[in-house]
């Protein structure tokens, strides 16, 4: 699955690259992308928060493979947020060039893959932890929370 991940992760942003000097161009576009965005993670906040602690039974009839990773990360609506600011809020950085945001699509792959090994390390690390039935609801809260402010920050507006 996390391989699948990485793929889709610059398959995404390498699509994302190709349409970046259209959205730097239509302003009012990309406003209205980050409002969708910020309106999906206060949605997935909401499930997230609202969400039932996970059974093992559950959880062990739902394995994922490398496809499945792929697929995510093409719908991850908050990859598509994170490509966006990056390409038209740093990809002038490297470049005016396609291929210096292929470089950065890159130079994030570097950085992202490393983190989302580490990410799914801490999630193992978070149900041994939250295991029990109340913990499992509490951290769903919390979580949700996060997210739904992370949601509100990405509707601010920001100069």
């Amino acid at each position: 699955m996390i391989g699948g991940m990485a793929i889709g992760w610059s398959v995404l942003g390498v699509g994302i690259a190709a349409g970046a000097t259209f959205l730097e161009e239509n302003e009012s576009i990309f406003q209205i992308i980050s409002y969708l965005g910020a309106a999906y993670i206060a949605y997935l906040g909401y499930k997230v928060g609202t969400a039932s602690a996970i059974e093992d039974q559950e959880e062990a009839e739902n394995i994922l493979g490398p496809w499945t990773g792929f697929v995510l990360q093409i719908v991850n609506g908050k990859a598509w947020i994170h490509f966006l600011v990056m390409m038209t809020t740093f990809g002038a950085t490297f470049g005016t060039g396609f291929e210096h945001k292929i470089a950065l699509v890159l130079l994030n792959l570097s950085f992202g893959f490393p983190a989302v090994l580490s990410w799914a390390a801490f999630g193992t690390l978070l149900k041994r932890i939250f295991s029990g039935e109340e913990s499992g609801i509490w951290l769903n809260r919390m979580l949700g929370l996060l997210l739904f402010l992370v949601a509100v920050w990405i509707a601010l507006p920001h100069k």
